[in-house]
């Protein structure tokens, strides 16, 4: 019997054909995902520090324009100069304060993280109960620290002088240091150590007298100058530099 070369060829084509891979593998398809949106940092509020970042080293001598880190609480723009007295800043006295309502015009800095030393120089008559001047700091709309050349004729108060007031929901607590003097310019200083603030003023431009300390246990938002408690308009304060500096 003949073999059937035929039956036996096409049997060796399909072993072989069985026996290796296509040469042209298909190719698998990829779905690309998406861009990832641009998703903020947090959901929550924003912290204030993230807003304005606060200050550690500053210094503005009013010569010119206003350093452009400072912000005014409740500005009256027609209420602050500094072409009238060149290179002072010159602030009409606001008609509130914080003893009664929010003064206007009160210039703001983020208060710097941990202890500090704030310092100016003013010129300043006080004139009339409780107008006042000086440098503030401020935790917060209802509760604030300032110091500085103020008149008062009321109780155990010294008349004109210098005062170191620790203000909370329109009431003085703790006292407030009231120091006899009435020098048109002098220092006013404020030094955070903790939760402990001292005030300092200078009237000869050499020795600085301690007014006395007051302790506030919150975080300060801001620190700055304020010029305020007037009974009337009429009488203003001029401010020749203001400084922050931390050890």
């Amino acid at each position: 019997m003949k073999p059937n070369y035929l039956s036996l060829f096409v049997l060796l084509i399909s072993i072989l054909a069985c026996g290796f891979p296509s040469s042209t593998p298909a190719t698998p398809t990829f779905n690309p995902l998406p861009p990832t949106p641009n998703l903020p940092f947090s959901a929550g509020p924003v912290p204030q520090a993230s807003i304005a970042p606060a200050v550690s080293s500053f210094r503005d001598d009013f010569d010119g324009a206003l350093d452009p880190r400072w912000t005014w609480l409740r500005e009256d723009p027609s209420a602050w100069s500094l072409v009238v007295t060149p290179g002072w800043l010159h602030i009409n006295l606001s008609t509130s304060g914080y003893l009664s309502s929010l003064p206007s015009n009160v210039l703001t800095l983020p208060a710097p993280q941990g202890d500090f030393d704030l310092r100016t120089k003013i010129r300043f008559s006080p004139k009339s109960n409780f107008e006042f001047s000086g440098l503030v700091i401020i935790f917060d709309q209802k509760m604030v620290l300032q110091a500085g050349r103020a008149f008062c004729d009321v109780g155990t108060c010294v008349g004109n002088g210098f005062y170191f007031d620790n203000l909370k929901n329109g009431v003085t607590v703790g006292g407030n240091f009231g120091k006899p003097g009435n020098t048109d310019d002098s220092l006013v200083r404020i030094v955070r150590q903790g939760n402990i603030y001292t005030a300092y003023y200078q009237v000869d431009f050499v020795n600085w007298m301690q007014l006395g300390s007051h302790t506030v246990d919150s975080q300060p938002i801001s620190v700055g100058l304020i010029a305020a408690q007037a009974p009337s308009a009429g009488n203003y304060a001029e401010f020749d530099w203001f400084e922050i500096s931390q050890p």
